[in-house]
């Protein structure tokens, strides 16, 4: 096994690595061919509101009151994960996405869905789930009765889910031992793989701007994996790298409405894959108006054997072995490898926002 701060085999095989989980294993490229949802599509600020400028705004997923003079990107994705808890066979990050206007619409209706009585402040399911925090008190049927208000309001925003679904014991036998940090870590693989599928889903919907990408705060991985995000999107083929976000954000979920839905959907699949839904299998029917992404993805034993398979040596792998070290030391501020403690603790993200 390779040291902790030892790039996967050598930055010829990150580079490989990275332009695979930016969807070219994913089969991203043939759905975007076959797509035709991106010549239907209709990017026209005349029906956004006039407060709500065309793209680049954070905060849609807040209440009206909270987000006038603000600006908005046309197609965002908000982001929750779940199955780090060690219990789980499966991590998974949930993207639920739509455009700005529709976001905004939602958070209001949200909003007005939680005060209704009995009400709550945000919601989380593992709280619904055991009537706890804000659903304390809160009887079966009053809890079940606010869970399908919810729905209701998901089902009617017209948003497209995109999963990406790690089988951590596949995982564990593969690229956890085979690759050293971060690249060893399944947040990390699954975040950029995340960002690639929603690159691609937006692509397919006709986008042609950089969209944003809000993801609920992880204080552990969280600012480890978005700090190597420059690299990752430097190697991305020219078609994807211009839709993807500026930089992926990190939110409060109880602040934002969305990710409170994203919440919901990650419990789902977890939930689903573990076989343990129990008397919450109806809620999948309660979802039947959230479109799901044909770019769902799962780390299975296929994939990992693709990324992992031997690689030729081509120009075009030697340029992107060279793009890579580029925007490492514009990235982290020196060259590759680390050599002291600073270095190393500047890749890991500890000294970045």
């Amino acid at each position: 096994m390779r040291n902790s701060y030892k790039f996967p085999h050598k930055i010829s095989e990150f580079a490989e690595i990275a332009r695979d989980i930016l969807g070219g294993l994913l089969g991203a490229r043939r759905h975007l061919v076959s797509s035709s949802r991106g010549k239907d599509a209709v990017l026209c600020q005349k029906c956004q509101p006039s407060w709500l400028p065309r793209w680049l705004s954070m905060l849609s997923g807040l209440p009206e009151s909270q987000r006038r003079n603000r600006v908005i990107a046309m197609i965002q994705a908000y982001v929750d994960d779940s199955g780090h808890d060690g219990t789980s066979p499966v991590f998974l990050f949930s993207a639920l996405i739509g455009n700005a206007e529709k976001w905004a619409r939602f958070s209001d209706d949200w909003t007005l869905c939680l005060r209704e009585s009995p009400s709550i402040r945000y919601f989380k399911m593992d709280e619904a789930e055991s009537c706890a925090g804000e659903f304390y008190g809160f009887s079966a049927d009053e809890r079940n009765h606010k869970l399908k208000r919810l729905c209701g309001v998901m089902n009617a925003g017209g948003f497209t889910e995109f999963s990406f679904i790690t089988d951590l014991k596949v995982f564990g036998d593969t690229l956890k031992i085979k690759s050293g940090r971060p690249m060893s870590e399944p947040y990390f693989f699954a975040f950029h793989a995340t960002i690639g599928g929603v690159a691609y889903e937006a692509l397919g919907q006709g986008a042609k701007e950089p969209f944003e990408i809000f993801f609920d705060e992880q204080v552990i991985f969280g600012p480890r994996a978005k700090a190597w995000y420059p690299i990752i999107r430097v190697m991305a083929e020219d078609i994807v790298k211009a839709v993807l976000p500026v930089e992926p954000f990190f939110r409060k979920d109880t602040e934002t409405m969305p990710l409170q839905a994203a919440d919901l959907t990650a419990w789902i699949h977890r939930r689903a894959k573990s076989g343990a839904l129990g008397e919450f299998e109806w809620l999948l029917q309660e979802l039947i108006g959230l479109k799901r992404s044909p770019l769902s993805r799962g780390f299975n034993h296929e994939l990992a054997n693709a990324i992992l398979g031997s690689k030729e040596h081509t120009p075009e792998s030697i340029e992107m072995r060279n793009a890579a070290l580029r925007a490492y030391r514009e990235t982290f501020g020196h060259e590759w490898p680390p050599k002291t403690k600073a270095h190393i603790k500047k890749m890991r993200g500890r000294n970045r926002v």
